[in-house]
């Protein structure tokens, strides 16, 4: 009886212990959250910080309740209070990744990737040095491999759960875990499909509900190309700039916009 209450009170007391090792065995991403499984954290959630200014907010949007106050104003007024309590150095990490060359960053792991196709079969260099993917048995349908493609399916709109399949999102863990996390969260409540439909109103919002109808009120004559818009070159600089400022209001930062085109008409576009 007492060698069972032995074996008992070990157990209960590396129960804990023993999940925590089964995840990592199962996911190399739990190991380096070992400390937080297993003596918690004190970070305060978002949660818990919202919960703590949105009565300030409401007041001050509504004038001490002397006027209707819109979820929306509460929200942005909530957003400016908590943007001091997150992690700034994390958030400016994040910021500079984003203006800076996006893909440029998983280059590597995307090279790794069309290894693998190629080991397979499925990817080639053609004789021009382009990086090809077979679709199928008839060349004609052979497309060119696009590193936005394929981070695209293997970050956002992955089916196939394996980490194996998605090396970009083992690279996009490692360099920005906080955009991992969010994506997460996305595809937890989304699909694919749903997830894709949501981001591109974001982006269709953006431009052609605010930026378009900044343009118009510069006098600037434009054409919406779904993630830019198309503008003479002589006006290009000033529609890049209204752009960022359109960009930064939705946002809350300024992302990279680029110039490319032809002569007469340039694309600002992200």
């Amino acid at each position: 009886m007492q060698a069972m209450s032995i074996i008992n009170a070990v157990q209960c007391v590396t129960k804990k212990w023993a999940k925590q090792r089964k995840a990592e065995e199962r996911a190399a991403s739990a190991e380096v959250r070992r400390w937080q499984a297993m003596v918690g954290s004190d970070r305060e959630s978002l949660k818990e910080i919202v919960f703590r200014h949105i009565e300030d907010a409401y007041e001050a949007v509504s004038d001490d309740g002397n006027l209707p106050a819109h979820a929306r104003q509460i929200m942005y007024d909530v957003r400016r209070r908590i943007q001091d309590k997150t992690d700034e150095q994390l958030k400016s990490r994040a910021i500079k990744a984003l203006q800076a060359d996006w893909y440029a960053q998983f280059a590597d792991a995307y090279a790794e990737w069309f290894k693998a196709q190629c080991a397979s079969g499925r990817g080639y260099i053609s004789e021009t040095d382009q990086w090809m993917l077979r679709l199928d048995d008839d060349p004609a349908h052979d497309e060119p491999a696009s590193i936005k493609i394929e981070f695209q399916r293997q970050c956002l709109f992955w089916r196939d759960g394996r980490d194996a399949s998605k090396p970009l999102r083992i690279a996009l863990r490692e360099l920005h875990p906080e955009f991992c996390r969010m994506i997460q969260s996305w595809r937890q409540r989304m699909t694919p499909t749903e997830l894709s439909d949501v981001l591109t109103h974001a982006e269709g919002s953006l431009v052609v509900d605010s930026a378009m109808a900044e343009l118009e009120r510069a006098g600037i004559t434009a054409i919406s190309t779904h993630d830019g818009v198309a503008v003479r070159a002589s006006r290009a600089e000033e529609a890049r700039e209204i752009l960022l400022r359109v960009s930064e209001w939705h946002l809350g930062f300024r992302p990279r916009v680029s110039l490319k085109g032809m002569t007469e008409t340039l694309t600002a576009a992200f």
